[in-house]
């Protein structure tokens, strides 16, 4: 009974490493836990928490998408440009988002209708989407709403504004997991064959995991064009191996079926906290890079030994 418990929670290590480097990170870093700090922290993480959960709708049903950054970046470059347009900002934050979800859209359409490897539709997209954002926007620049930027910084009492976005992709989550949707998806994931045999809507399923995975990255975009309040084409591109990583940290499965959002979340929020740590040890800034990749990469090697370690009990148990 145990180790099914076990099973089911398999995003417990990522809570364990979560928990391990953000008492790592107060011990070097003893200001970490006030309100400024911890302000700091959401609003430069969120954007990765965001993009990790939509991540994970794509690898829960079987696939992936390497494409989430470059829409962050689309996102950011057509935010920035529409409001220096002087356009309301509503409005623009609507189109911008459109634009990226639409990248989704197109992602759907290729994987799930016309049969295209998803790691190969994605590449392709991602380049096209680069490709528009320096197009819009050649060279890094611009801003944005400063009352927008301040609010998303700012804290409501002792609650950072930024935990929200922290909490809402869960929510999202958690709302399309209790629907048959959410079902669908875990089935897809698990047996595409099968699905498709007992009845399930296998090709609308997987559209839509690509479509709220863009959906989500324009949120990211959003967010991250409030932290930086500016503009940059390249603005995506370091967060979009980290929005894969982080789900498979929380326990999601990279053949799919398994995993959920929580999981995420703490991956995204370890991997933020291993950078702050690094950054706290004073380590110097030509290893700085080197130490943080190995961390990142023991993190992987310890959550995968650890699922490895609950199957072969879970079978002894259940053999």
């Amino acid at each position: 009974m145990l180790f099914r418990k076990l099973k089911t929670y398999s995003f417990i290590p990522a809570v364990i490493l979560f928990l391990v480097f953000l008492i790592l990170n107060s011990l070097l870093s003893p200001m970490f836990f006030t309100i400024s700090s911890l302000s700091g922290f959401f609003a430069t993480y969120a954007p990765l928490v965001v993009l990790a959960v939509g991540e994970t709708f794509v690898l829960v049903g079987g696939g992936i998408d390497i494409s989430l950054g470059a829409i962050v970046s689309v996102v950011n470059v057509l935010l920035v440009t529409l409001w220096g347009l002087h356009w309301s900002l509503p409005l623009a934050i609507v189109v911008s988002m459109l634009a990226g979800t639409a990248i989704g859209v197109v992602n759907g359409i290729l994987i799930s209708i016309l049969k295209v490897t998803p790691l190969l539709a994605t590449f392709a997209t991602s380049a096209m989407g680069y490709g528009a954002a320096l197009w819009i926007m050649p060279t890094p620049g611009g801003s944005i709403a400063t009352g927008f930027a301040n609010w998303y910084s700012s804290n409501y009492g002792w609650f950072p504004i930024a935990a929200i976005f922290i909490v809402l992709p869960y929510v999202i989550w958690a709302i399309w997991r209790g629907t048959r949707w959410g079902t669908y998806l875990f089935a897809v994931g698990k047996n595409e064959e099968k699905s498709f045999a007992s009845g399930a809507p296998v090709v609308r399923v997987k559209m839509l995991s690509y479509v709220l995975a863009a959906f989500m990255a324009s949120i990211a975009g959003v967010i991250l064009t409030a932290n930086i309040v500016s503009g940059d084409a390249t603005i995506g591109s370091p967060d979009t191996l980290s929005a894969i990583a982080a789900p498979v940290i929380g326990g999601v499965s990279l053949l799919g079926g398994i995993g959920d959002a929580g999981g995420a979340i703490f991956g995204a929020l370890f991997l933020g906290l291993v950078v702050n740590t690094v950054f706290a040890s004073q380590v110097s800034t030509f290893y700085q890079s080197l130490l943080t990749g190995s961390i990142i990469l023991l993190g992987i090697v310890i959550t995968t030994l650890i699922k490895r370690l609950t199957s072969m009990k879970l079978r002894k148990v259940v053999g």
